[in-house]
């Protein structure tokens, strides 16, 4: 978003690097044209300040307690939108 609530698109280019601020939303759009011997990789790096990386470590992105901690606020998340209190 730059600024103006809309997506910015990043089109697909070979080899290429996108650094972004990771607070901000974004998604990976569905392969629509790929060889069928060919799968895409997508490649993320989190760098975080001391002042994060201690809380960080008990929750490693994409380890068993992160993904427990996505299905915890989701659910939650799920909850508030059909009015359901969660407090």
């Amino acid at each position: 978003d730059g600024g103006g609530g809309r997506w910015a698109e990043i089109p697909y280019s070979f080899n290429r690097t996108v650094v972004m601020d990771g607070t901000l939303p974004h998604e990976s759009t569905p392969v629509t044209g790929l060889p069928e011997d060919r799968q895409r990789v997508i490649m993320g790096f989190n760098a975080f300040g001391e002042d994060v990386g201690r809380r960080i470590a008990a929750a490693p992105e994409h380890s068993r307690a992160f993904r427990r901690k996505v299905r915890l606020f989701q659910a939650m998340g799920a909850a508030c939108a059909a009015g359901v209190s969660v407090g």
